[in-house]
């Protein structure tokens, strides 16, 4: 047993805190992390300069952590929301891994809301399968970002992560019994109940090329209605970019909305 695995933040404010828990001994299993090296907090960027926040081992697997916005270019328009930007620097990342061996899981992480009419604030999604929707594809010419790969938008892009290891995950029946009582408590609109959310089938909706966040209100309804008109019944994550590093790659997948 053992491979691979990468963990891919979106934003730096979404990588700093996730390399700190790594770093935490408290946050330490029977396992225990073995860092090579760490970029904490994130490191000034310099172009050119491909490398991931922390790598290291743990139980006999490789662990690479890497943050988007650490490789975009900041002077794109959009700057760290460009989606045709964040698609560049993916393309480097992947590259850049597949140099050193074969990779054996890919984790989107990353912030993200909930398309139900509860708060779900404080808990954990996670799933592994994806879906992509451009608000734009009628009017190219609306946003400054053009990220349309053929065959990745507006359809279900599965993973080959297998629905029986989230058996594993169920709230309660985690390799970790108290992951719940982990969680925090937003002090913004919290859950009922901060707890895990696996689900094998649950669906991440990723809204693409949007750069203005003051579209979202327009484009995020936009997508989910999207999605369900094309029979995607379970959508438990809605986000920018799950769905961006879904589509770079083809090895098993999954993501993990906050």
């Amino acid at each position: 047993m053992g491979g691979k695995v990468l963990i891919i933040a979106n934003k730096q404010f979404e990588a700093d805190p996730l390399v700190g828990v790594f770093m935490s001994p408290a946050a330490q299993s029977s396992a225990p992390l073995k860092v090579d090296h760490v970029y904490w907090p994130h490191p000034a960027p310099s172009a050119g300069d491909v490398r991931p926040r922390l790598t290291g081992a743990v139980g006999g697997w490789d662990l690479a952590i890497w943050c988007i916005e650490d490789l975009m270019d900041p002077t794109v328009a959009g700057q760290s929301s460009n989606t045709f930007e964040k698609a560049r620097v993916l393309a480097q990342l992947f590259a850049s891994e597949r140099q050193d061996g074969e990779i054996s899981l890919v984790i989107a992480f990353g912030t993200a809301a909930t398309p139900q009419g509860q708060s779900y604030n404080g808990c954990v999604r996670i799933g592994r399968n994806v879906y992509n929707h451009d608000p734009y594809a009628r009017d190219p010419s609306a946003s400054a970002s053009a990220w349309r790969p053929a065959g990745a938008i507006d359809r279900l892009l599965t993973s080959s992560f297998p629905a029986e290891a989230f058996q594993a995950l169920q709230p309660y029946c985690s390799p970790l019994p108290d992951i719940n009582v982990r969680l925090l408590r937003p002090s913004g609109a919290p859950a009922h109940d901060i707890r895990l959310l696996p689900s094998a089938d649950g669906v991440a909706v990723s809204s693409v090329n949007v750069i203005d966040h003051r579209q979202y209100p327009t484009t995020d309804p936009e997508a989910l209605e999207a999605a369900t008109r094309n029979g995607v019944s379970t959508i438990a994550s809605l986000e920018s970019t799950h769905g961006v590093i879904r589509a770079a790659s083809d090895a098993p997948f999954l993501y993990v909305s906050g």
